[in-house]
């Protein structure tokens, strides 16, 4: 194979297998916990990530990873796999809300962000509480925009990891923190910090990398003179999307709206009851409805997104396109769809 592997284990969702000749190392995989974090009851899976139990005679370790678990299933994890000895839990949600959407103020902003950070450092600490391991390491957390985005990162809603630490030992935890390079040895909790150089100021930093483009802006640069109407290919990525909107049977009365980020005054319209056109209408009508999602993009983003080049997944997460949404309503459903719209 091309990665470099030839002998590969395919395990199911809470399946356990051994590893090694004599089987000495147990290996369980969980999927996605829920649909969506903090949306348990949403309709359209969300199931791109995953976790991991590794667990061997002197401990258990679990990975949590990206997947942040709730405390249901970290007291199966607990009652299956005994004492944790070590859990690594995330503590953060990268996402563009607050930062990306712009029906909020800067100072509705600021606020969202501050109350975001502390719905995940609360998680973190209840998922601790029933997992009661010996140690905690706090993981998957952070992010720094760049690019024509850069400005996004005072309102992004990371906590920092130190302040995920600060809540755990607060808690009465023993937390450790990891670093590139840094070795945790098991089971005594010994870290071996590794040798690297000082971080930059994050200011300095994020003036620095924002002056970076991203790939797609010049691969996919059209000159304003031969741009074409996107209609067409807007309706056959609606037909594509509405097949998975039938497959998980939900329909919603909320509309989307694309615009382009070129042409603010007109917006790419449908609604999510059915599968009908897609109509350029107004971007004034079009906010003026009810229940909207819109979503404002350039123009070669959404040509590289349609052809598959880039993902809507990355454009929501990586807070690379802006959002407006009336009511001030999170629908994960609408959110994980859009990864359909395309060609």
């Amino acid at each position: 194979m091309s990665c470099g592997f030839r002998n590969f284990i395919e395990v199911c969702d809470r399946e356990s297998v051994p590893l090694g000749p004599d089987g000495a190392v147990t290996l369980t995989m969980y999927e996605a916990f829920a649909p969506s974090v903090f949306v348990e009851n949403a309709e359209v899976p969300n199931i791109i990530d995953s976790s991991i139990v590794v667990s061997s005679e002197e401990g258990v370790i679990f990975n949590a990873n990206d997947n942040v678990p709730n405390a249901r299933v970290c007291e199966e994890i607990r009652q299956r796999h005994n004492e944790i000895a070590i859990a690594m839990l995330p503590y953060s949600g990268v996402g563009p809300y607050p930062s990306s959407y712009s029906n909020l103020t800067p100072e509705e902003k600021l606020d969202a962000a501050k109350a975001k950070a502390t719905k995940y450092l609360s998680r973190l600490v209840e998922n601790a509480r029933v997992l009661c391991p010996r140690l905690v390491v706090p993981c998957a957390g952070q992010m720094i925009l760049g690019g024509r985005n850069a400005f996004k990162n005072q309102t992004l809603g990371t906590p920092d990891v130190s302040e995920a630490h600060e809540s755990l030992t607060k808690s009465g935890f023993q937390s450790r923190l990891l670093f590139e390079g840094d070795v945790l040895s098991f089971p005594s909790g010994d870290i071996e910090i590794a040798s690297r150089p000082a971080p930059p100021d994050r200011n300095e930093y994020i003036e620095k990398i924002g002056q970076c483009r991203y790939w797609w802006q010049d691969a996919f640069q059209v000159p304003r003179h031969e741009l074409v109407e996107l209609l067409p290919l807007l309706q056959i990525a609606r037909e594509r999307m509405w097949r998975y909107q039938e497959r998980f049977g939900f329909s919603s009365d909320w509309s989307v709206g694309v615009t382009l980020l070129e042409s603010f005054g007109s917006t790419y319209a449908f609604s999510l009851a059915k599968c009908g056109k897609v109509e350029k209408i107004r971007t004034g009508e079009f906010i003026a409805e009810d229940k909207i999602l819109q979503v404002i993009i350039p123009y070669n983003y959404l040509l590289a997104i349609l052809t598959r080049h880039c993902h809507w997944n990355n454009a929501y997460h990586g807070c690379l396109v802006d959002w407006f949404r009336q009511p001030d309503d999170y629908i994960p459903d609408i959110q994980v769809l859009l990864s359909y719209f395309h060609l």
